[in-house]
């Protein structure tokens, strides 16, 4: 039983620390945009990602 909390409280304070660090995996860098054969454009927003669809369409 001592043993069950002792190893349940270290995941627990693993956890917590991991979902302190969850901001840095998300915000990593984007890259440029590259060549590609195929755009595909997500629903949402009020047009903005049809625009920039267009946009690297246009671009090449």
């Amino acid at each position: 039983m001592k043993l069950t909390l002792i190893v349940s409280g270290i995941l627990l304070l693993l956890s917590g620390l991991e979902f302190l660090n969850l901001g840095y995996w998300l915000s990593a860098p984007a890259n440029e945009p590259a060549k590609a054969d195929l755009i595909v454009t997500l629903g949402g927003g009020i047009g903005e990602r049809d625009q920039m669809a267009v946009d690297l369409y246009k671009a090449g």
